[in-house]
Formats: structure tokens, sequence, C-alpha cells
């Protein structure tokens, strides 16, 4: 089983929103490879929503906000979530 933490951006996204490239770039920047396994997809399929706003899924939840700072805010501490989560199950 693997410990690492799924966080996938779609390409779409990223491309119109900066908050996306901003959360993007700090997962490549800040986040170690053993932690996070990142997929950047070219469509997440859900177009609509993706137009509105800058979104990703963090093991398979679905982080968003119209507003670009509280989007990064909510992404980070969904990350920081489940990365504890990881830890304490790799402590086991």
């Amino acid at each position: 089983m693997s410990n690492k933490i799924k966080v996938e951006f779609c390409q779409n996204n990223v491309n119109r929103h900066a908050s996306s490239r901003h959360a993007l770039a700090f997962v490549k920047e800040h986040v170690s490879e053993d932690t996070v396994h990142l997929v950047e997809m070219k469509c997440g399929g859900i177009c609509v929503a993706c137009k509105m706003s800058p979104y990703a899924l963090i093991d398979k939840k679905y982080v968003t906000s119209l507003d670009a700072e509280e989007f990064f805010q909510r992404f980070k501490k969904e990350l920081e979530k489940q990365t504890a989560a990881a830890m304490a199950r790799k402590a086991i």
C-alpha cells in the first residue's frame, strides 16, 4: 500500500486560473516526491466547474473556491491534513 498522497491538477484549469498554477508550483517546489504522487492530467472532465474556478483533487477530494486566495488556503490545509494522515499510516 502506497503512503503517497495523490494530487491531481487539470492542465486546462492550471492554464485558466493563476491560483491553480500557484498551487501546482507550491507542490513542485515545497513537497517531497516521497510524499506526493503528482498528476497533471490534460482534462479533468468537469469543464463547467473548471471554467468558473480553480480546483485540484487531493486523494480524490475536490478542493475549490471562487476566491483565489481562499482556494490556495483550502488547498494547503487539505494537503497538510492528508500528509498528516499518510504519516500516521506510515508509523503503524
